[in-house]
C-alpha cells in the first residue's frame, strides 16, 4: 500500500509486515506529522524505524531525567533549546533537523515539556516516536498522531532475552540492571565490575556518553527481573554515587529513602545556577518532604512556572497566617501571570485579616501581588496600595516592592514614576533580584517609550535583553528585544536591522504584547521602505494582536502611505487616548485631513490627546498645523533623534508650504535612511518645483541574487529563504548584502523594490 500524507491511520489498518511496512513508514517519514509505534518491550519497535532507512536525529526519553526539560530534543539536536518557550523551543528543533525526521524513542518517559514540543513542531517536520504499551500516554498521542503501527508481543525474543541473564554472571547483569534504571548510557565506575564481561561479550558497548546496553530492552528487562530489594539497594547505590542531585534524588525516592531525596535535592537547589534549574531542583525535593511546598512553589514563580506554583498550592493552607499570607501571595501572582487578576485579588482578600500578624517579608509578598493584581484593574488603588507599603517598609523595601510600586506609578500616570523605576531597577541590581529587575525595567523602558524618549528606552531595553538572555528568561528577553528594535526604527532609522531582525523574531512564538510590536516594527518598517503589500498582508495575518494601540496606528499609517488617505483618517480617528500611540494617530490624521483637502487646523477631535503635559514633538507638530504648515521646519527639529521619519515628514510639510530647502532636506534624510515611500512624496513635492532626479541605471544581478531578493519582497525572513533554497543564513546575508551595494540601496526592502523594477 501506499502511505497518504492527508490521512490518519487507525491502528491495525497497516497489517503489511516486513519490507512492505518499512516502505509504507518510509514515505511517512518524509512528510510532516507524528508517527507513532507502539507495542511492549521488545517488540522491536526501534528497529522498524531504523528499517526505514530515513535519515534521522534521535534521542531516548529517560524516566531518571524526567526533571530535565527538554533533555530528548537537546540530545537528538545535540545543541541546548530554550525551556520557557514551547514554539521557539520547536522552531530550534525544526531548523536543526534540515530535512532529517526526528526519533524520540521511549515517548512515554518523556516530560511535559518535550510532549508540547513535539505536539508544536509536528505539523511541519515527520516525527516519530516508540511507546512501550500500554501507556496512559496512548490515547493522547492517537488523537494527534498521522500514522499509528503497532508491533505484535516479542514472546520468543522475550525468552531468549531471559535465558541471556540467566547466564549471565551475577556482577555483570547487575551492571546490566543498573544501565536499566539509569536509562542512559553511564561511566563504567557507576556500574560496577560486570561491565568488562557486558563489553566483551558485545551485550554493551562504549559511546560517547559511556557505557551503552545492546540491545536497550535487555538492561531494562534485567532491572525489571530484579527483587524488589535488590531493586531499592541498587537504587540506594545510584543515589549515593550520582553527581547530579536531582537525578540522585529520584533513585533515592525509589529506594525508600525520603529523607536523604529531600537533602539531595535541596542541595542541588543551592547550587542551581539559574532559577528554572533550581525550581527543577526542588520540584523534585517537595515529592520527597511536602513542607517544602512553599519554597518550592516561590522558585517555580521566580523561574516562570506558574502552572506549577499553582500546583503546588492548590490544598487548603492552615497552618497559621504567616504559611497561609505566602501562600496566598503566592498563588495570586502566579494568577497574575496568567492573566487572572480578578482570581488573584480575591486570593488577597481572604487573607486580609492575617496580615497584620505576619514577618514584614511575608507581608511585602502579599503587597506585591495585591499591587500587581490592582495595576491590571485600577491603577489608582495600585498607587494607594504601593504608597502605603513602601512608606511602611521605609528603607528596608525589597527591589520586588520597589518594583511594583514603579510599574503602578507608571500605569497610573503620576510624574514620579520614572524617579520610582530607577530607584526600584537600582536597588534589584544591587541585591541580585532579577525578576524585579525585569519588572522595574519593563516598566521603564514603556514609560520612556510613551514620552517619545525611544533612544533612551532602546538603550536600556537591549540592556535588559542581554541581561534576560544570560538568565536564561525567554520571554522577558524576547520583550526587551522587540523594544530595542521599535527604538531603533524610530530613533536611527534602523531600517534594514527592523526588517532583519523583527522578521526573524516572528518566526518564533513570543509573549503577546512582544509580538504585537514585532508586528508594529516590521509592518511600518515595511511600508516605510516601499513593500506596501507585504506590510498590509502581515497587518491582515496578525491575529489577536491586531487590537493592538501600536498595531492598529501602524495600520492607519500605512493606509496613509499606501494613498487610502479617507481609510487612514478614520483608523486615526478612532485611536483615542492620550499615549504615544494616540498622539502619533493625531499627526496621521492631520496628513489624511490634507490629501482629502480637509479642514487641517481643526479642534483637537479630544481633551487630553497630547498627555498630561501638553508638551513634546506631537504637541510641537500640531501647534504648527494650527498656525498653517510653516512651523512644521521647527517641528522637524523636535522629531530629530526621536523620530526619523516623523522628521522627514514634517521638513515635507514645510516643503509643501513653500520652502523648497526644506523639501532638499527631507530628501536627504529618507534617502540617507531608506524611508522610501517618503521619498517617494518628497520627490513628487520637488518635481512641482521643477526639480528632477534621474533614475537609476540598470544593474545587472546573478540569478541567485534576484531569487533572494524576490523572496525578501514577499515578505520571508532570512532563516525562511535559507530553509527556502537551502542556503546557510549565512549564503543569503551575503546575497542580500552583495545585491545592496549593487543597487546602491540602504535596506534589503530596497533593494528588492529596484530589482523588481520597483
Amino acid at each position: 500500500m501506499t502511505f497518504r500524507p492527508n490521512i490518519v491511520y487507525p491502528p491495525g489498518v497497516l497489517d503489511c509486515r516486513g519490507s512492505d511496512r518499512s516502505r509504507v513508514l518510509g514515505d511517512a517519514l518524509t512528510h510532516p506529522g507524528l508517527v507513532v509505534i507502539a507495542g511492549p518491550r521488545g517488540s522491536g519497535k526501534t528497529a522498524m524505524v531504523r528499517a526505514a532507512g530515513v535519515p534521522l536525529l534521535a534521542a531516548r526519553a529517560l524516566a531518571p531525567l524526567r526533571h530535565r526539560a527538554g533533555l530528548p530534543l537537546a540530545r537528538a539536536i545535540r545543541t541546548a533549546i530554550p525551556v520557557d518557550d514551547v514554539a521557539l523551543a520547536a522552531e530550534a528543533v525544526r531548523i536543526r533537523l534540515g530535512g532529517r525526521a526526528l526519533l524520540v524513542e521511549d515517548v512515554q518517559h518523556a516530560d511535559a515539556y518535550t510532549l508540547a514540543v513535539l505536539a508544536s513542531v509536528a505539523p511541519a517536520v515527520p516525527i516519530v516516536v516508540t511507546l512501550r504499551t500500554p501507556s496512559p500516554l496512548a490515547d493522547r498521542l492517537r488523537a494527534v498522531s498521522r500514522l499509528w503501527l503497532d508491533t505484535p508481543p516479542p514472546s520468543a525474543a522475550v525468552g531468549s532475552s531471559v535465558r541471556t541473564l540467566v547466564g549471565m554472571p551475577v556482577a555483570a547483569r547487575t551492571a546490566l540492571a543498573a544501565l536499566g534504571l539509569l536509562g542512559r548510557p553511564a561511566a563504567a565506575g557507576l556500574l560496577g565490575p560486570g561491565v568488562d564481561w557486558l563489553l566483551h561479550a558485545g551485550l554493551a558497548e562504549q559511546e560517547a556518553d559511556g557505557i551503552a546496553p545492546r540491545p536497550a530492552d535487555l538492561a531494562e528487562l534485567a532491572a525489571g527481573v530484579l527483587a524488589p530489594a535488590e531493586r531499592r539497594a541498587l537504587h540506594r547505590r545510584l543515589g549515593a554515587a550520582l553527581t547530579d542531585g536531582v537525578e540522585a534524588a529520584r533513585h533515592l525516592l525509589a529506594a525508600g529513602s525520603p529523607a536523604a531525596a529531600a537533602a539531595k535535592a535541596e542541595a542541588a537547589a543551592e547550587a542551581a545556577e539559574t532559577p528554572r534549574e533550581r525550581a527543577a531542583a526542588l520540584l523534585v525535593a517537595v515529592t520527597a518532604d511536602p513542607a517544602l511546598a512553599l519554597r518550592a512553589a516561590a522558585a517555580c514563580g521566580s523561574a516562570g512556572l506558574a502552572g506549577e506554583a499553582l500546583r503546588l498550592l492548590s490544598g487548603p493552607v492552615t497552618n497559621g497566617p504567616t504559611t497561609r499570607v505566602a501562600a496566598a501571595a503566592l498563588r495570586a501572582a502566579a494568577l497574575v501571570d496568567l492573566g487572572h487578576p480578578d482570581d488573584a485579588a480575591a486570593e488577597l482578600r481572604a487573607v486580609d485579616a492575617d496580615v497584620p500578624a505576619v514577618p514584614p517579608a511575608v507581608a511585602s509578598l502579599h503587597a506585591v501581588a495585591s499591587i500587581r493584581a490592582a495595576v491590571a484593574t485600577d491603577p489608582q488603588v495600585a498607587c494607594t496600595l504601593a504608597d502605603f507599603a513602601v512608606a511602611a517598609a521605609s528603607a528596608d523595601a525589597p527591589p520586588a516592592l520597589l518594583a511594583a510600586h514603579a510599574t503602578a506609578l507608571r500605569a497610573a500616570g503620576r510624574e514620579d514614576w520614572e524617579s520610582a523605576g530607577r530607584a526600584a531597577l537600582d536597588a534589584a541590581a544591587a541585591a541580585g533580584d532579577r525578576v524585579a529587575e525585569r519588572l522595574a525595567g519593563a516598566a521603564l523602558v514603556a514609560g520612556l517609550r510613551d514620552l517619545g524618549r525611544v533612544g533612551e528606552a532602546g538603550d536600556l531595553a537591549a540592556e535588559l535583553a542581554e541581561a534576560a538572555a544570560a538568565d536564561g528568561a525567554y520571554s522577558a528577553e524576547l520583550q526587551f528585544r522587540a523594544d530595542a528594535l521599535w527604538a531603533g526604527l524610530h530613533a536611527d532609522g534602523a531600517l534594514d536591522e527592523a526588517l532583519r531582525s523583527a522578521g526573524a523574531l516572528l518566526d518564533r512564538t513570543v509573549p503577546a504584547d512582544a509580538r504585537a510590536l514585532l508586528v508594529a516594527t516590521l509592518a511600518l518598517a515595511r511600508a516605510d521602505t516601499g513593500a506596501l503589500p507585504a506590510a498590509r498582508g502581515l497587518l491582515e495575518r496578525a491575529g489577536p494582536v491586531a487590537a493592538d494601540r501600536t498595531v492598529r496606528w501602524v495600520a492607519a499609517e500605512t493606509s496613509w502611505l499606501a494613498g487610502e488617505a479617507e481609510a487612514a483618517r478614520d483608523a486615526a480617528d478612532a485611536l483615542a487616548g492620550s499615549d504615544m500611540p494616540a498622539r502619533l494617530a493625531l499627526l496621521t490624521a492631520r496628513w489624511a485631513r490634507r490629501d482629502t483637502n480637509e479642514d487641517v487646523t481643526e479642534p483637537l477631535p479630544r481633551a487630553g490627546a497630547l498627555g498630561r503635559t501638553g508638551v513634546g514633538p506631537a504637541a510641537v507638530t500640531i501647534a504648527a498645523w494650527d498656525a498653517g504648515g510653516s512651523a512644521l521646519a521647527a517641528a522637524a527639529t523636535a522629531w530629530k533623534g526621536v523620530m526619523v521619519r516623523e522628521q522627514v515628514r514634517c521638513l515635507l510639510g514645510a516643503g509643501l508650504a513653500g520652502s523648497v530647502d526644506c523639501l532638499l532636506a527631507a530628501e536627504e534624510v529618507a534617502a540617507d535612511t531608506g524611508l522610501t515611500t517618503l521619498l517617494g512624496r518628497v520627490r513628487w513635492a520637488l518635481e512641482a518645483q521643477g526639480i528632477h532626479r534621474r533614475p537609476p541605471p540598470p544593474v545587472e544581478l546573478t540569478a541567485s541574487e534576484r531569487e533572494v531578493l524576490a523572496l525578501v519582497g514577499a515578505g520571508l525572513s532570512t532563516p525562511r529563504i535559507a530553509a527556502r533554497l537551502g542556503l546557510t543564513r549565512a549564503e543569503v546575508e551575503a546575497r542580500v548584502r552583495s545585491a545592496m551595494a549593487a543597487l546602491g540601496a540602504r535596506t534589503r526592502t530596497e533593494a528588492a523594490l529596484r530589482a523588481a523594477g520597483g
